[in-house]
């Protein structure tokens, strides 16, 4: 009868030890679950904010830059180039600011999204504006470096007293183009806004 008993107390207490564990684990997964869920707001909190900051940065540019797309087709319309001696100077372009990008536009949060985990635990249509909108940023990037140089030559041109119309036309179907990338920037930015406040 003894060893019944101590083999029931053995059992027992094996038992209690296996419920332990479970209970142990269990606290353990909800601990890190919570952590995630933590970790995942606090990135989509500061992807928001990356998210509404570049929205307010295209709004700008764009306002700058429509008008001046606007100026350049205006002057190539009625420029010939045949009056190479006539172009005006970046100040009648209304290039006065340069190209006008006063803030960066920035991608950090959404590296950082990308290069975790919890890329794959937010929602698949922000997922996808979010990432078509960074590939733009990217086209955007290439885009402004060539108008940059567009721009420069332009301006040699100028100090050189040898403008070339090919380098303002070239400049105005640039611009259009880098008008329209931040455009669709901006619309699928504006779409992961709205994705990112529900």
């Amino acid at each position: 009868m003894s060893n019944k008993k101590s083999f029931r107390s053995f059992l027992r207490e094996i038992l209690l030890i296996f419920i332990g564990l479970l209970l142990a684990l269990f606290a353990n997964n909800w601990w890190d679950d919570q952590q995630q869920i933590r970790e995942t707001k606090r990135a989509l909190l500061t992807l928001s904010s990356e998210v509404d900051s570049n929205v307010e940065n295209l709004k700008n540019r764009l306002l700058y830059h429509g008008p001046l797309q606007d100026s350049l087709f205006r002057i190539t319309g009625r420029t010939s180039s045949s009056t190479l001696s006539q172009l005006p100077t970046l100040d009648e372009l209304g290039f006065n600011n340069g190209l006008g990008i006063d803030g960066q536009l920035k991608a950090i949060a959404w590296d950082f999204m990308i290069n975790s985990q919890l890329y794959g635990k937010i929602n698949f249509d922000l997922r996808l504006h979010l990432s078509q909108a960074y590939s733009d940023l990217e086209q955007l990037l290439l885009v402004e470096r060539i108008v940059l140089e567009k721009l420069m030559a332009y301006l040699t041109g100028i100090m050189d007293e040898k403008p070339k119309y090919s380098d303002l036309n070239l400049l105005a179907l640039l611009l259009s183009d880098l008008v329209r990338v931040e455009e669709g920037l901006k619309t699928n930015l504006e779409k992961a806004q709205k994705l990112l406040q529900e």
